[in-house]
């Protein structure tokens, strides 16, 4: 006897979606990113803001949320280190875990 036949219900799986972006960026934003350089020029920090070696500027981290996810969207820190990456995400209306 042979098992009953499973179908998948794929969808619109290969057909564009253009509801179904990856970010909320403007083209001129998205050219920014899709390049292999971009300058990066955060203000520059306090004595006292200056805790940790290895502490990035939340403001760097903003621009890789703004590139990889969209607002309201979930960010994962799994080493999370200082919290820089979820100020950044609380910043821009990002969830948050690490």
């Amino acid at each position: 006897m042979t098992e009953p036949k499973k179908y998948i219900d794929l969808g619109t799986r290969g057909k564009l979606n253009k509801n179904n972006k990856l970010n909320d960026l403007t083209g001129k934003e998205w050219i920014k990113f899709s390049k292999s350089w971009f300058i990066h020029k955060p203000a520059r920090r306090k004595n006292n803001e200056i805790l940790h070696p290895a502490k990035y500027p939340e403001s760097l981290v903003e621009e890789f949320i703004k590139f990889f996810s969209k607002k309201n969207g979930w960010i994962l820190d799994p080493f999370l280190g200082t919290g820089s990456t979820l100020i950044a995400a609380g910043n821009l209306n990002r969830n948050g875990i690490g």
